[in-house]
């Protein structure tokens, strides 16, 4: 299997992740969050967004897997995203206030991140 194949299935994997965890971010207190430790607390704006952007990143890598050529651009946007998700977490697990298993799973999109960004940097002159 050469990269493109695998950044375009680690893709296929990321949209439908993505999708479900939006809905956990939407409704915290239901079966996907409490499954994936999201803390219950939070205004519903800021749980329905939050979960709208998570989900919005799962339709875009859907479509981005579709694409004849692997947009750089948006997988750079894509991965940017993923690390970021992860440093949040972190952070909030360092002060406490996220439980280990909504840490441990999202740290999983570490995977995301090496795959397309290793990607970008082999294929930064194409």
């Amino acid at each position: 299997m050469n990269l493109d194949t695998a950044v375009r299935y680690s893709l296929w994997l990321s949209a439908p992740l993505n999708v479900i965890v939006g809905f956990g971010f939407a409704d915290p207190s239901g079966w996907v969050g409490s499954l994936i430790g999201l803390p219950t607390q939070t205004h519903p704006f800021f749980a329905w967004f939050g979960g709208a952007m998570v989900a919005i990143f799962g339709f875009v890598y859907a479509w981005l897997a579709l694409q004849p050529t692997i947009l750089k651009p948006m997988l750079f946007v894509g991965a940017s995203g993923k690390l970021a998700a992860v440093a949040i977490c972190v952070a909030l697990y360092a002060q406490g206030q996220l439980s280990g298993v909504t840490t441990l799973i999202i740290s999983g999109d570490l995977f995301f991140v090496v795959l397309w960004a290793g990607y970008l940097i082999l294929n930064k002159s194409r």
